[in-house]
């Protein structure tokens, strides 16, 4: 089985980040947050293991993401 290196880029990651805080101190839920970037990123590592069953987009619409 391979394993793939998944990169998040910076935009990602500071999406991520606003999403955490905005979840914690406006709708007062800081367990919910860390529960919710817990699977995002558990999700995230499966691809690292499991790539192979995705297929490469190709429509145009979703190769700029």
């Amino acid at each position: 089985m391979s394993k793939y290196t998944v990169v998040i880029s910076e935009q990602a990651q500071e999406d991520l980040e606003k999403l955490s805080g905005k979840i914690s101190d406006q709708y007062k839920s800081p367990i919910t947050s860390i529960r919710y970037l817990r699977g995002i990123f558990s999700e995230i590592k499966q691809l690292s293991r499991n790539l192979e069953i995705y297929s490469i987009q190709t429509r145009k619409s979703l190769q700029a993401y």
